[in-house]
């Protein structure tokens, strides 16, 4: 028997009930009705889930079933309702305020954010004609650039793609464009557009595909915070495989040459500045999860040593057997959080000494997906070490 997707069930569920529904409709629905046949969520928001396996298969694998209808709340349809499939936009949109990186914050929040015209509330202004957009900032005395941004960022709609860069500025003399993620718009909680005056200002919900790269696709003229992408020849470029219905086999590996540094025993828990191969923001997410999952170490296992930032593991514990290594990692897939930290835990594992058994942890915010899951089983079958994932949602002391 084939294995029972969410997408299959959204597929069985909108066939029965008949008529386009909401992500959360259609998982009430098909509790209501049956059709989720056993299935068991391991995340807490499964209709979040569906709506990216929808947008995901209406704008990537162009297989014709589902459709998208209305605005706020958008819905799903099948095809057979009304044979219209809406295409995706494609965006480029930058991930740094005043040459600052917010990209773990966008993590931590599943958005893409917009800085300009901070304090304006434009929930009334989403989805309306730039127009209208341009006349309502001109007579708030907003600049060009501002509103040049923003009647684009306004457009965003469910379904359109988005790659995430870091930079869009020459390296010397040569082109340089340097994406770090792709993501795609979703409506959340019945919204799209939010405003976020305290810590991020525009936001616009996304479901992230992938993170945590760092390629530079060598090509200029992109150096301010948004660009609608519609030169074919140019999404081709940027966008990649995700202009296809294939998979990605292969993502950038992440690379970290580190120096030894002394444990501590307390995260900040604020907003913290670093420097690496460029400034970035290390969000108060990254901090918590690894200050609480600390504690939580240090009261399951009174007897061993527990250390945070040991030789720059985010957590080191030990005991007269064995050896554990944690390494947190924000990301929204727990598949990206394996992929990202397993390179530091072998690169730690490597400078280990000991003779003690080494086992090493990957902590994320979230429980992985079935997909994920086996993902995962993969890894601990065919890496030669005692490897597991923990999700900070199932961490209690």
């Amino acid at each position: 028997m084939a294995k029972l997707t969410l997408k299959k069930i959204a597929e069985n569920t909108l066939r029965k009930v008949g008529r386009p529904l909401t992500t959360k409709e259609i998982w009430e629905e098909a509790s209501r009705i049956g059709t989720v046949e056993g299935f068991v969520s391991s995340g807490k928001t499964p209709w979040a889930t569906i709506g990216a396996y929808l947008y995901w298969s209406i704008n990537r694998d162009n297989e014709g079933i589902f459709t998208l209808e209305g605005e706020n709340p958008r819905r799903f349809g099948l095809t057979s309702f009304n044979g219209n499939i809406t295409a995706p936009n494609y965006y480029l949109i930058g991930t740094s305020y005043r040459n600052k990186s917010i990209y773990e914050l966008l993590l931590d929040n599943q958005v893409v954010a917009m800085g300009f015209c901070w304090d304006e509330n434009l929930d009334h202004l989403y989805g309306k004609s730039q127009e209208e957009i341009v006349s309502f900032l001109r007579k708030k005395g907003h600049s060009s650039k501002e509103y040049s941004a923003t009647k684009k960022f306004l457009q965003l709609k469910p379904g359109d793609m988005i790659a995430l860069k870091s930079k869009g500025w020459p390296k010397g003399n040569q082109p340089s464009l340097e994406i770090v993620g792709y993501a795609i718009v979703v409506e959340r909680d019945g919204r799209i557009y939010s405003h976020d005056p305290g810590d991020l200002g525009h936001l616009i919900n996304v479901e992230f595909i992938e993170t945590g790269l760092n390629i530079d696709k060598k090509i200029g003229g992109y150096g301010e915070t948004i660009y609608e992408i519609t030169d074919p020849a140019r999404i081709e470029i940027i966008f990649d495989k995700y202009r296809t219905s294939d998979q990605p086999l292969v993502r950038e590996k992440v690379r970290s040459r580190r120096t030894k540094r002394k444990s501590t025993n307390k995260r900040k828990t604020g907003l913290e500045a670093r420097r690496g191969s460029q400034p970035y923001v290390a969000h108060l997410k990254h901090n918590e999860i690894q200050q609480q999952f600390y504690e939580i170490l240090k009261a399951r296992f009174p007897k061993d040593t527990v250390l945070m930032e040991e030789d720059f593991a985010d957590i080191k514990r030990e005991n007269e057997n064995e050896i554990v290594l944690y390494e947190v990692k924000p990301y929204a897939w727990a598949e990206d959080c394996m992929r990202e930290a397993l390179g530091q835990l072998l690169s730690y594992c490597s400078r280990i000494e000991s003779e003690k058994k080494v086992k090493i942890v990957v902590v994320g915010p979230y429980e992985p997906s079935n997909d994920e899951r086996d993902f995962i089983s993969y890894i601990k079958r065919n890496l030669n070490i005692d490897t597991e994932y923990i999700s900070s949602e199932s961490m209690s002391i």
